[in-house]
């Protein structure tokens, strides 16, 4: 037997040594497998948060290239555009919507915009903000604008709730320019006015009629001719002014007319005391609308009328 470190060298001694050195072992080859792994676990954890770092990165620039591209068309826009909060508010405005107004840009930021609606339309801007309190989206009102220097603008309100964005509720309102158009239609009822003015002047009679023949349409001339009031006339078809032995030939020309031609004929026709009066009536179709039949009577009893 030897002694080592003041202990007696025995067979068991020597078994427990070999054992304790092999647990000792593979202690440390299990504390450099978990070391291992945890650093494995590590190095995986540091790519996947550097990968999330890329994405977010590129997602961001993602979002900045979109909100540069709208910021662009909203600018660049050729209508009016505002946002409102929930109160409306005026939270965002393009320039377009600023010179609509005739005022500084900044000086439209919270502001609420009733403060530019004309008195006489308060209404039509109550009924529009009303409209989304019934859970509607989307709503389209026509109302006039107040501009700098007391005038006025008609313009159209194209607006939208915008619900689950930042800072809550909020409205996007596009606003477009309608003098032009109210110009134009004011030109055309001009037009329509003055045309209407020419043919109660004119000493012909005058009819326009829907395809089935009823009469939408007349003059004086064609009532002092045929004695029948306007209202009367209007209850009335294009064949109720034909004596009875004409009906069949100016029923004839009439589906001429229809036909697209233009049928110029003599006939007689029947008044409201059941007297009867040479005419010459003119017809043609015109494909305006649904369809119009216009005519021209003329009373042409005196140039029949034999000479003395």
């Amino acid at each position: 037997m030897t002694e080592a470190d003041g202990k007696v060298a025995t067979p068991l001694w020597d078994e427990l040594r070999s054992r304790a050195e092999a647990q000792a072992a593979s202690a440390h080859i299990d504390d450099e497998k978990a070391e291992s792994a945890l650093l494995h676990e590590l190095r995986v954890h540091r790519i996947e948060l550097e990968m999330q770092n890329d994405e977010l990165r590129a997602a961001l620039e993602r979002v900045e290239e979109v909100q540069a591209r709208f910021q662009g068309l909203f600018e660049s826009a050729p209508i009016g555009y505002l946002c409102f909060d929930a109160t409306w508010v005026i939270r965002e405005a393009n320039g377009v919507a600023a010179d609509m107004l005739g005022i500084d840009r900044d000086t439209l930021i919270d502001r609420p915009f009733a403060s530019f609606v004309t008195p006489d339309d308060q209404d039509a801007l109550h009924q529009h903000r009303r409209a989304f309190h019934g859970g509607m989206r989307q709503h389209v009102t026509e109302l006039r604008l107040r501009t700098v220097g007391g005038g006025q603008r008609p313009v159209r309100l194209d607006t939208v709730r915008a619900e689950g964005v930042a800072g809550g509720l909020r409205y996007h309102m596009a606003i477009t320019d309608m003098t032009e158009q109210h110009a134009a239609m004011d030109a055309l009822l001009d037009g329509e006015r003055w045309h209407r003015a020419v043919l109660e002047a004119a000493p012909d009679g005058f009819l326009q009629a829907d395809r089935d023949g009823r009469l939408v349409s007349v003059n004086q001339a064609l009532e002092r001719m045929t004695g029948y009031g306007r209202s009367e006339l209007a209850r009335m078809r294009t064949a109720d002014l034909w004596a009875d032995d004409c009906g069949a030939s100016c029923a004839a020309m009439v589906q001429r007319a229809m036909l697209g031609e233009a049928a110029t004929f003599e006939t007689r026709c029947r008044r409201k005391d059941g007297s009867e009066f040479d005419a010459e009536v003119s017809l043609q179709y015109h494909q305006f609308g649904a369809g119009r039949l216009v005519g021209f009577v003329r009373d042409v009893a005196e140039r029949k009328r034999p000479a003395d």
